[in-house]
C-alpha cells in the first residue's frame, strides 16, 4: 500500500523505537503459554520488523517465523533489520494470508489491523491449527495521546474516533470462533524531546486515512496546538498509552 511504502524509512527511524515496549509486550505474551517444542509462527502487519526481532529470540529452538506485511517497502526494511535463521518475509494482506489451513501454531500482530475486522480474525483462525493461539496488541480506549488527537480532530470538526474499541475487538475475536479470549491492559509512558520531535513522529505515519486530502495542511498545526498543553518545564512532550494485549485460542475439534 502506497501510504506505508512512502513512510517506511521514517517509520523505522522515528516510530519503531517508541513502539519497542509494545512489541516486547506481544513477544512476552506470545511465548508465555506456548507449548513445548518448535513453533510455526505467522506475524501479520510486521512493518519494519520490530516485533519479529523481539519475538524470534524468545521462540523455542527449531521454530520458524514468517513475517507478512502489505507494504513491500516495509518488508524490505524488515529483511535488513530483522534477519535470522528460520525467519521469512512475505508480502501479504491480513485478509488473505498465503498459508494453508492449520499451518501455524501462533499468529501474532502488534498494532496491526486484525482487531479491527472480524474477517481478519477469521483469517488468523483459518491458518491456526486446533489449539493454536492468536496474540496481538491494540490501542486502549482512554489515554493521554488519544485525548490529544481527539481534541485535534474536534478542533477541525472532523468527528471523533470510534469508542469502546477494546470491547469491539474482543467481540470480533469471539465471533470469528476463538475461545478463551482475554484482554489485558498495560499503561506506558512515552516522552518526546520537544514539540518539533513529536510532530516529526506524527508526520512519519503518513496522512491519516480518515483525513480529507483538502484538510491535510491543517492537521499538524491542530495537533501542535493541542500538544502544547502537554509540554513540561524543559519542553518535552510527556504522554501515556494504554496498550491492550488480546489473546484467543482456536478450539480443538469436537470429539
Amino acid at each position: 500500500m502506497a501510504q506505508y511504502d512512502d513512510v517506511a524509512a521514517d517509520y523505522a527511524r522515528l516510530v519503531a523505537p517508541k513502539y519497542a515496549p509494545i512489541a516486547r509486550l506481544v513477544a512476552d505474551g506470545a511465548v508465555a503459554d506456548a507449548p513445548a517444542g518448535p513453533l510455526t509462527v505467522v506475524e501479520v502487519a510486521a512493518g519494519t520488523g520490530l516485533l519479529t526481532s523481539m519475538l524470534v529470540p524468545r521462540l523455542p529452538p527449531g521454530s520458524s517465523c514468517t513475517a507478512t506485511d502489505i507494504s513491500p517497502s516495509m518488508l524490505a526494511l524488515a529483511r535488513r533489520l530483522a534477519p535470522g535463521a528460520g525467519v521469512g518475509h512475505v508480502c501479504a494482506d491480513a485478509f488473505r494470508l498465503p498459508f494453508a489451513d492449520g499451518a501455524a501454531d501462533l499468529v501474532v500482530s502488534s498494532l496491526g489491523p486484525v482487531q479491527e475486522d472480524v474477517r481478519a480474525f477469521a483469517e488468523a483462525r483459518r491458518v491456526l491449527r486446533p489449539g493454536g493461539r492468536v496474540v496481538l496488541s491494540a490501542w486502549g480506549d482512554a489515554y493521554a495521546e488519544l485525548d490529544l488527537l481527539r481534541a485535534a480532530r474536534a478542533r477541525l470538526a472532523l468527528g471523533d474516533f470510534p469508542r469502546d474499541a477494546v470491547a469491539a475487538a474482543v467481540s470480533r475475536c469471539r465471533e470469528a470462533g476463538f475461545e478463551e479470549v482475554t484482554a489485558t491492559t498495560t499503561r506506558l509512558e512515552v516522552v518526546h524531546a520537544s514539540l518539533a520531535d513529536y510532530l516529526d513522529y506524527r508526520r512519519s505515519f503518513g496522512w491519516p486515512p480518515w483525513l480529507p486530502q483538502e484538510r491535510r495542511e491543517e492537521w499538524l498545526p491542530a495537533v501542535a496546538a493541542e500538544t502544547r498543553a502537554h509540554l513540561d518545564g524543559d519542553g518535552q512532550v510527556r504522554l501515556d498509552w494504554a496498550i491492550v494485549l488480546v489473546r484467543g485460542r482456536r478450539p480443538d475439534p469436537p470429539t
